[in-house]
């Protein structure tokens, strides 16, 4: 299938983003990191290189004129090119699995076709050596939150940095723990213990949003209308997320950029729910 070229489909998903307020620097990220996978289509496709590293900085290589539609076999190649040939690490490797991906996503939405599968989705991610990281850096957070196409599962992970909930604790939140007018979220913590916890209002109108018409119940549905599974929260997780990363890195991530914002370590540790400082990791 013939979708058009893939220069054709870059400008018009850079406008995309554009139209939905990305930063400039997100912009400038995504652009580089298609237009080079663009240029590996086009060098094997016209030389049958798969690991054309001579080829890779010549400029004559430089063109997108390809059909836009890649195979998964393509895709592993290229992850294999990058990891094989120019040794990029496993988050680097993964931040371009989750951009081609949301690339295909824009032009499934746009051809609205059910034929033009994305072919990301039937890639096999490279196997790498890993050495993870406890915290993710806010971009990191952007950019794993950009990968997720579900409302739900959005917001769930999205809750989860914004707050530094525990799994249990975002599974028991219940519409009624919502107050739109002060903008908080009542937090039901180990033992028995509530704490309030503050959200902006972008977070508060996505929540609103989801929630629609009901007025009660929890936040988060699960079977038979109860609350949420914490096995579910795992498995969006490992449905998104690069290997190693959990919904503990996310509580934690959001405790170190807490503490760095307030040098305050007495505020993370309320906000997280800890009976005490000495309880918690290091955030310095």
């Amino acid at each position: 299938m013939n979708a058009g070229y893939f220069s054709e489909w870059l400008s018009k998903y850079l406008e995309y983003l554009q139209l939905h307020h990305y930063s400039e620097k997100t912009i400038a990220s995504y652009e580089q990191v298609l237009r080079q996978f663009g240029y590996y289509l086009f060098i094997m496709r016209t030389t049958g290189e798969k690991k054309p590293v001579r080829e890779w900085m010549n400029k004559a290589h430089q063109r997108l004129d390809i059909d836009v539609m890649a195979s998964p076999e393509e895709i592993e190649l290229y992850l294999s090119f990058l990891v094989d040939s120019l040794s990029y690490r496993e988050k680097t490797v993964y931040r371009i699995i989750s951009t081609i991906q949301q690339y295909y996503r824009y032009i499934e939405r746009q051809t609205n076709s059910a034929s033009t599968l994305n072919p990301v989705s039937r890639v096999e991610r490279p196997k790498i050596e890993r050495t993870v990281s406890p915290f993710l850096s806010h971009e990191e957070v952007m950019r794993l939150l950009d990968g997720v196409d579900n409302a739900r599962d959005q917001l769930i992970i999205h809750l989860i940095y914004a707050t530094g909930v525990r799994v249990s604790e975002l599974c028991a939140i219940a519409i009624e723990d919502i107050s739109p007018t002060s903008q908080t979220i009542r937090i039901h913590g180990r033992s028995d213990k509530i704490r309030v916890i503050f959200i902006d209002n972008e977070l508060l109108q996505t929540i609103m949003k989801y929630i629609g018409e009901r007025t009660s119940g929890p936040l988060f549905l699960g079977h038979k209308n109860g609350q949420i599974a914490p096995r579910t929260i795992q498995h969006i997780f490992r449905q998104y997320a690069p290997p190693g990363i959990t919904p503990h890195t996310l509580r934690h991530s959001y405790a170190k950029k807490l503490y760095h914002q307030t040098g305050d370590i007495h505020m993370v540790q309320k906000s997280l729910g800890y009976a005490s400082p000495k309880a918690m990791p290091m955030y310095k």
